[in-house]
């Protein structure tokens, strides 16, 4: 090969190593994207995107993400991939082969520190266990029923074969007698507790809302526990009657129209009237 062959070949391959990220740039300012739209849409950070297409092989991760990242880039920008990747290998070289460390599991002997302290802590554990289990079942047994002969007979100690040779005392000699206070007591507890009936609820005060319209109305009224008790367009002539709990939570589209009698009375809604529309509170 000649020397102008081998000059024209080096300045093609420095033109195909300089071209792996320029590309991806032109053709993304050419569909008129930015780095954020591109970074949104690929779940990269804008940093990154940068560097690809800056062609900053520092601020890069390692060769095999970086090709992820072209061949995702260039199908967004519908870009033929296998170029820009076969730039991008020729600067960075193949990746090295991932070299898995094996550590030597080192056999434990009995000589090992570790072991001899764990051995020594299961048995300083067994040792505790065996103590609480005769204080509790063996020491403390035996001194409970101590105190409880020492009670019986007295404060001088006894001896176990005398307390054992006391005979029972029979049912018949024993007389338990019970203070009167204590017996009328127990009378009243053991008699039959009368059950008191629940006092019936007062009935709730009602009271009456009677409307008469001169011309179409919209009206809405609530009561007082938040029941809807009238809700339509009310038409010229009608005469309309509710009742229910107050305070009533009322509401006229067309108040002017709407003549409305409060438990018998006149009530002049004029003054709630704005536009039009009447929205009051009654019966507080």
């Amino acid at each position: 090969m000649s020397k102008q062959q081998i000059e024209s070949s080096e300045e093609e391959k420095q033109d195909v190593v300089g071209r792996w990220g320029i590309p991806l740039r032109e053709a993304r300012l050419a569909r008129g994207m930015s780095i954020e739209e591109i970074s949104k849409i690929l779940h990269l950070e804008t940093k990154l995107i940068e560097a690809v297409e800056s062609e900053d092989l520092e601020r890069l991760p390692s060769a095999s993400f970086v090709r992820g990242y072209l061949r995702s880039y260039s199908k967004l920008l519908e870009v033929d991939a296998e170029p820009i990747v076969r730039a991008y290998g020729l600067v960075c070289g193949s990746d090295p082969s991932v070299i898995t460390k094996v550590a030597r599991v080192k056999a434990v002997s009995s000589k090992d520190s570790g072991p001899r302290y764990a051995t020594w802590l299961v048995v300083a554990v067994l040792a505790i266990s065996v103590v609480i289990w005769w204080r509790a079942e063996v020491l403390l047994p035996s001194v409970v029923k101590n105190n409880v002969i020492e009670t019986v007979l007295g404060t001088e100690p006894v001896d176990p074969l005398v307390f054992d040779v006391i005979p029972p005392l029979d049912s018949e000699d024993v007389v338990v007698t019970m203070p009167e206070a204590l017996l009328e007591a127990e009378v009243m507890s053991s008699a039959p507790e009368t059950e008191s009936e629940p006092e019936p609820e007062p009935e709730p005060v009602l009271s009456t809302l009677v409307l008469t319209f001169s011309d179409d109305s919209w009206v809405e009224i609530d009561d007082g526990q938040g029941k809807r008790l009238y809700m339509d367009m009310a038409k010229s002539g009608q005469s309309k009657t509710v009742a229910g709990e107050p305070p009533f939570k009322v509401l006229f589209g067309n108040a002017a129209a709407v003549t409305l009698e409060y438990n018998g009375e006149i009530y002049d809604h004029a003054k709630h009237s704005s536009k039009g529309i009447a929205r009051f509170t009654l019966g507080e």
